[in-house]
């Protein structure tokens, strides 16, 4: 895919960040991460749609996309990069589950691992009340939150087989969505590496 730069003017900036403060119940859930965007340049690409279809486990496609972006980062955290396991991609719907699959670079080592964010749209529900799901996956095992809040999830599957990964998620966990805004990210500790671009999932 191709990728677009924008430069943007002062008044452009302003005209942003004015808009951005009408969408109320998505400021609500991060107050600051929204405003972040108001930024000087724009980055501007085209991704097809996904629409992943619920199958049965007897035909299961799989609808794998791209691979990670860099992040920019410090020069002395470069060489951290080089440890990146963010993995190739794919989803798909089974049922009342959302399946996950992560090809990874190579096996997950100590202090490194990778996190899938999940943001669910259920038009009938203001966005503000819907899960904000992050499940990091390290060498300590499987961890989930909404938002910053850590649970207690037994409902999620997880598979392993040599570097691949696949996650069963049911979609009430999800807020039974329509849509789902999604992204993997490897990081050691808390600093991120590289990750897919966010991609949103419609799904039937």
């Amino acid at each position: 895919m191709k990728w677009y730069n924008l430069v943007l003017t002062h008044e452009e900036i302003k005209t942003k960040h004015d808009t951005i403060s009408f969408y109320k119940s998505q400021i609500q859930y991060n107050p600051k991460y929204l405003f972040t965007f108001c930024r000087s340049n724009e980055l501007f690409g085209d991704f097809p749609i996904i629409r992943l279809n619920k199958q049965s486990s007897r035909e299961l496609m799989w609808q794998d996309i791209e691979g990670p972006i860099n992040i920019e980062m410090d020069p002395e955290h470069k060489k951290d990069a080089e440890k990146s396991i963010t993995p190739d991609i794919a989803y798909a719907a089974i049922d009342n589950k959302l399946l996950i699959r992560l090809e990874l670079r190579k096996k997950i080592e100590k202090d490194l691992g990778v996190s899938i964010f999940l943001l669910g749209y259920n038009n009938k529900i203001d966005f503000s009340e819907m899960p904000k799901i992050s499940i990091t996956i390290d060498t300590l095992g499987l961890h989930v939150r909404d938002k910053k809040q850590l649970l207690q999830v037994k409902d999620i599957e997880l598979e392993t087989q040599n570097h691949t990964l696949i996650l069963k998620i049911p979609f009430n966990l999800l807020g039974n969505p329509g849509r789902i805004l999604t992204c993997a990210r490897t990081h050691p500790n808390d600093l991120p590496l590289d990750e897919t671009s966010w991609r949103t999932l419609y799904l039937k």
